[in-house]
């Protein structure tokens, strides 16, 4: 299998409901002002403060959705830390260290700025990865998108609090403009849940990003972007404060994109910088 081949995912057996019935959600827009870190389902507006006049772009929270067990959680961090399938990520800034967070992708070919791994069908992939593409797809379904868009999902692992990744919106150049973009949050070792922050695109080169809402997730947490956000709006994951809290808190996250089937770069993209 070539290092730059776009594969499709792996064959699985008849699909079991995975999606919460999204009908039964108050789906209804919310302001961005109901985004607090502890908010419950829903989906919520970010293009202004406090009304849900324009809805260009928002998020949508779906608490405990996907429930990973610890042997899915231990499987998925197995996988990671073999660095003969996930080598790790050299530090963009300098080549003499790596990124602390680890990362690849399954299915697809995508450059988060630096060059990184992709599984194809022939390895087996972790039970987490399967149910998180399964999850996703299930949920485009239920938007009235086709499932087979969703083609590719991306893992970073984080292993304590001092590493995370800096403001940034996804290389739309690798995926279709617009789809909905599906994150899962999985934890391991002290289990203790991080933000994930949201912050409006500064208006001119080099300012720095107004962050507008932190959203704590924890393990089986799943998180939505949709609609114009990757345009307008930046998301990361801070460092955690104090770090030595975090100190054997490890973060997983799984994030499915309907990616373009050329999907090779992060071109034109400014890379987001480690914490390293």
């Amino acid at each position: 299998m070539s290092a730059t081949e776009t594969t499709p995912a792996p064959e699985r057996g008849p699909e079991q409901s995975l999606v919460p019935n999204l009908s039964a959600l108050a789906f209804t827009p919310k302001p961005r002002t109901d985004l607090t870190p502890d908010a419950p389902d829903g989906r919520y507006c970010l293009d202004l403060p406090d009304d849900t006049i324009q809805c260009d772009s928002s998020v949508v929270v779906l608490r405990n959705a996907l429930p990973f067990t610890d042997e899915q959680t231990q499987e998925l961090r197995t996988f990671i830390l073999d660095e003969t399938k996930v080598p790790k990520t050299p530090n963009p800034m300098n080549a003499n260290y790596y990124v602390k967070r680890r990362q690849t992708t399954f299915g697809a070919l995508y450059s988060f700025g630096q060059k990184m791994a992709s599984q194809g069908p022939d390895q087996r992939w972790p039970q987490a990865v399967t149910d998180a593409l399964q999850f996703a797809q299930q949920f485009a379904e239920a938007r009235g998108i086709a499932k087979e868009l969703y083609n590719g999902v991306h893992a970073n692992f984080y292993p304590d609090g001092s590493s995370g990744v800096a403001p940034h919106s996804d290389a739309e150049g690798d995926m279709l403009r617009g789809m909905p973009i599906i994150s899962m949050t999985l934890l391991s070792g002290d289990k203790k849940p991080r933000p994930f922050s949201i912050y409006e695109k500064p208006a001119k080169k080099g300012e720095k990003p107004l962050k507008i809402a932190d959203v704590v997730l924890g393990h089986g947490d799943v998180i939505v972007m949709m609609g114009r956000m990757q345009e307008s709006f930046l998301h990361g994951v801070e460092a955690a404060k104090p770090p030595k809290e975090f100190k054997n808190a490890e973060r997983m996250n799984l994030t499915v994109r309907a990616f373009t089937p050329d999907a090779v770069s992060y071109a034109g993209q400014k890379r987001p910088r480690e914490s390293v």
